[in-house]
């Protein structure tokens, strides 16, 4: 069956088995669900099949608005031939004894006949799986409205590469090895959430509030002005000795009581410390759905000892769940430590897939660019001494294209001289031999008189002198 993605298909020898079951695997953001999605419109669009998408990770609202960020019309196709259904996990949902599937496929199988689906996906069945699998997990999804609103996440060269900036009450990750500038990134969102006139709440796990603002404002951030305002809430704990469900229940007061349209938790995989681990991410979940739930933007932090996005794994497990992922990492270079920064996954964003340099400097941080030359990434001082070549090579290539322009100018202004004069030359030939035309007395005389009046008119004596001299050989 084909799937009607350019090159799968080919390289697949025709598409995907016939009446056969496909598995498709990947980590987070590596395009399953958007693979899948994109199989089902091809399969309404080109041949005409119905085709069912059973959601289980995402509400089919969610899936609907990412899948519109591509030019699929995907508004456009008809509900009898493309069926979502929702299949995401209640928050309240608990295990209780041997239960199985055996209700939602006989459902499946009634929608299957009455639109004669000839597809079907099951997104993110793993996460059924693994409530099956552990009585005591619990895993909640989103019961929002998806929003297409977009804020910023504090410089504009970061809100471009994300399409526009992040969309409003969803989840972001910032992840990478410690001083990769997670916490600076942090505080620039939450910097921009306060200019906006929004209030925010800001948990430190690693440093007090005092030190962050000191810190932050070494790199233009200013935190403190918010602070002293009322718009922007600072708290700072340890988390050695406090379990992680304490921290859940503090962090839930203080949003009570702050009421705080965004929140950054700096690093969430803190609470980790004390405590089972197993707990502490069921706690992480339960704390990113309950403040999504409650339509606040949420940004945290988490450290990862791999500089190579396709190894970190966090404690806490939660790029999975984060709709935005973001990874910090260094590159090393000609005995240099610099920043980079990639987006690893963004859902229903357009956003880019290359990697940046983060610099930071005194009016805040900023991404830059970054060169490739011989096959390698190009930072830092090198970065610096290419952009230097390439600007002088510019600039000696607009000095040359300049000099080539006057030149021929000057050539253009000398042949436009010679043409002149060569036409003025012309008018009085054209006005000599008109004159010339015209005079009856010069129709009936010789060649020779002709010329000898010619010479005369212009003040010559040459024609006398030649006729005497004849007439002196003829005697």
């Amino acid at each position: 069956m084909p799937t009607g993605i350019e090159g799968f298909d080919r390289l697949s020898c025709g598409g995907l088995p016939l009446h056969r079951t496909s598995l498709l695997i990947g980590g987070p953001g590596s395009g399953k669900s958007v693979f899948a999605l994109q199989c089902l419109v091809n399969a309404v669009r080109r041949q005409r099949a119905a085709g069912i998408f059973v959601a289980f990770e995402e509400s089919p609202r969610s899936i609907i608005a990412n899948g519109a960020t591509f030019d699929w019309g995907l508004h456009s196709l008809s509900a009898k031939k493309l069926f979502f259904l929702d299949a995401h996990l209640s928050p309240t949902l608990v295990k209780a004894g041997d239960f199985d599937l055996a209700g939602m496929l006989v459902l499946l199988n009634a929608k299957a006949e009455e639109i004669d689906a000839r597809w079907i996906v099951f997104d993110g069945i793993d996460v059924l799986l693994t409530l099956l699998e552990d009585p005591v997990a619990e895993r909640r999804e989103i019961g929002r409205h998806a929003s297409s609103e977009r804020i910023s996440v504090g410089f504009e060269s970061f809100d471009a590469l994300l399409g526009g900036g992040l969309f409003r009450s969803t989840s972001t990750l910032i992840a990478g090895s410690p001083g990769t500038a997670k916490t600076t990134l942090a505080g620039k969102f939450a910097e921009a959430a306060c200019l906006r006139g929004e209030r925010t709440l800001f948990v430190s796990y690693d440093e007090g509030a005092l030190q962050i603002a000191r810190n932050l404002s070494s790199v233009g951030i200013q935190l403190e002005p918010h602070v002293e305002s009322g718009q922007l809430l600072m708290y700072s704990a340890r988390p050695e000795g406090i379990d992680a469900e304490e921290q859940l229940l503090k962090v839930r007061s203080l949003i009570k009581e702050h009421r705080p349209r965004c929140v950054v938790i700096d690093p969430l995989t803190a609470i980790s410390k004390a405590g089972r681990l197993d707990a502490a991410r069921a706690v992480a979940n339960r704390l990113i759905y309950s403040i999504k739930d409650q339509g606040i933007t949420l940004l945290v932090t988490a450290l990862s000892m791999a500089d190579d996005p396709r190894l970190e794994s966090t404690d806490l497990q939660i790029s999975t769940i984060a709709d935005t992922w973001i990874h910090l990492s260094y590159v090393v270079l000609n005995g240099e430590r610099n920043r980079a920064l990639t987006i690893v996954k963004s859902r229903g964003t357009a956003h880019s897939n290359q990697v940046r340099e983060l610099v930071l400097g005194e009016s805040g941080p900023t991404l830059a660019d970054v060169y490739r030359a011989d096959g390698e990434v190009l930072v830092g001082t090198l970065r610096r001494k290419r952009e230097a070549e390439e600007t002088a090579k510019e600039a000696r290539h607009h000095g040359e294209f300049e000099l080539r322009r006057r030149e021929l100018q000057f050539a253009a202004a000398k042949t436009s001289t010679r043409i002149e004069a060569l036409e003025m030359d012309l008018q009085q030939q054209r006005a000599e031999l008109t004159s010339y035309s015209g005079d009856p007395d010069v129709q009936g005389v010789s060649a020779t008189d002709r010329k000898n009046q010619l010479r005369m008119r212009r003040g010559g004596t040459a024609g006398r002198s030649s006729t005497k001299a004849g007439k002196g050989r003829g005697k």
